[in-house]
């Protein structure tokens, strides 16, 4: 009795802090109801401003995408449009060298952003504070570091600017050690780095339901969690949670300090040091509150892919796993299943709602291929952190990681092109099927959860059992 309201209290105070969550992303949404409203006002009009380069560039196959952060307000039709409104985003040509943080005089035509097909871009575009597109652009950007005025300097976070040039410089080392694509993917997987692989690849890993791994979304870090764990399974649990969080934080130093991946950052090292102090329980109390710091300071994050995915593949570990360890019971012995396929399963069930939302693809070699994917992309990006780190301190043995790097990216992309060829076992899905789908699949895992989660003990609970 006593394990079963703990259990359900659990459920209400996770529900309250749902509930809380949306009650604080109301007035923003309202807010953005509001500019999306007044933007036709400043459509088609011609404008000229002086603005820095927000975000990474996102370098595409022919165009570049910036996000552009005004430095002064437009002025349009008698009206002003306010530097902090949001961002406006452009497209300007691939051989272009823009460096985040660098200033620029921009022209051309302000423009709303309009949807495809299937696909509701101006949404997506909302939803990262994007109202308008700058058309037809020209821009002079004075070289960043060059003597003169103020207009050389770079604007925006300068410990990101610098994190980010950071991460540039170590893919720039796995350029030099790894030939394509396999340079490409280890970019991908570790720094969520969108390079330019063959459209056909790209394709056969949408197919194959693995494209959340190379977006080094907040799932990757429940990933590397797993690897350090199995890697070090020598050791006492306190010496594996201090080497835990001393990996994935590196792996976010490398990263640039992505907004999600520290989030997932933040979720797993609570979790880890509850249990380090021997409150285990916590753990179900610290990802809906967690959650709910996150919406307080930024309530648009619930709409961000990779913070749904983080999310999702902890709530795996932590209730999906323990129904399989305990249904295992004694009659299996094989602990290969244990360290290996029961965590991955548990992390790709309970992220398949986000990905068939998102991908707008339900495909029935998900659950297998991630099966046999994701403990090898353990170690790719265990080794592959490894390997930049000892980049400048042993340059021999950083070859050796690489070589074993690249090793286990041949078997990844050998995989998804032989079962991404077949044709078969897939489905393309239009935004809205793709929503009541997703629907769905929550809540079958959701009445499963409840229904089998061995409530009577916590022994089977990944985090408390490995960490």
């Amino acid at each position: 009795m006593q394990e079963d309201v703990h259990f359900f209290g659990i459920g209400f105070f996770a529900i309250t802090m749902t509930f809380l969550s949306f009650v604080r992303i109301a007035p923003i949404l309202t807010k953005e109801a509001l500019l999306v409203k007044e933007s036709p006002r400043f459509t088609n009009e011609k404008v000229s401003f002086k603005g820095f380069v927000y975000d990474e560039p996102d370098k595409k196959y022919i165009k570049q995408t910036l996000y552009i952060s005004q430095l002064q307000d437009i002025p349009a039709k008698g009206q002003i449009l306010s530097k902090n409104h949001g961002f406006i985003l452009t497209k300007v040509d691939n051989y272009e060298n823009f460096r985040i943080g660098q200033v620029c005089q921009f022209s051309g035509t302000l423009v709303e952003p309009e949807n495809f097909d299937d696909f509701d871009y101006k949404q997506y575009l909302h939803n990262q504070r994007v109202f308008y597109i700058l058309e037809n652009p020209t821009y002079d950007c004075p070289v960043a570091g060059e003597q003169g005025g103020v207009d050389t300097l770079r604007e925006g976070n300068v410990v990101k600017n610098f994190l980010i040039d950071l991460k540039n410089s170590l893919i720039e080392k796995i350029d030099n050690s790894l030939h394509e694509h396999s340079s490409s993917l280890l970019a991908g997987i570790l720094f969520g780095q969108d390079r330019r692989l063959e459209k056909s690849f790209e394709e056969r890993t949408r197919i194959t339901g693995v494209s959340h791994i190379t977006a080094a979304s907040g799932y990757n870090i429940t990933i590397l969690v797993i690897a350090v764990n199995k890697l070090l399974f020598f050791l006492p649990k306190k010496m594996k949670i201090l080497f835990s969080m001393s990996i994935i934080w590196c792996f976010a130093l490398l990263s640039g300090l992505s907004s999600s991946i520290i989030r997932a950052c933040i979720m797993s090292s609570l979790s880890l040091i509850a249990i380090f102090f021997g409150r285990e329980s916590v753990v179900h109390i610290t990802t809906p509150l967690v959650c709910f710091i996150f919406v307080i300071f930024d309530p648009l994050i619930i709409l961000d892919v990779g913070f749904a995915l983080s999310v999702s593949a902890i709530l795996g570990l932590t209730y999906i796993l323990p129904i399989f360890e305990q249904r295992k019971g004694s009659r299996l012995k094989l602990q290969f299943l244990s360290d290996y396929v029961f965590p991955t399963l548990s992390c790709t069930i309970s992220t398949l709602p986000v990905s068939v939302l998102n991908f707008k693809t339900l495909s029935l070699w998900s659950l297998p291929v991630n099966a046999v994917i994701l403990p090898i992309v353990e170690g790719t990006m265990l080794w592959g952190v490894l390997s930049l780190l000892f980049y400048e301190i042993h340059e021999g043995l950083s070859q050796f990681l690489f070589t074993v790097v690249d090793l286990q990216l041949k078997f990844f992309e050998y995989v998804v092109n032989l079962v991404g060829g077949l044709g078969i076992g897939y489905w393309e899905l239009s935004s809205q099927i793709s929503t009541f789908v997703s629907i769905c699949i929550f809540s079958v895992i959701f009445l499963l959860v409840i229904y089998f989660y061995p409530i009577e003990n916590e022994q089977y609970n990944y985090y408390l059992k490995n960490s």
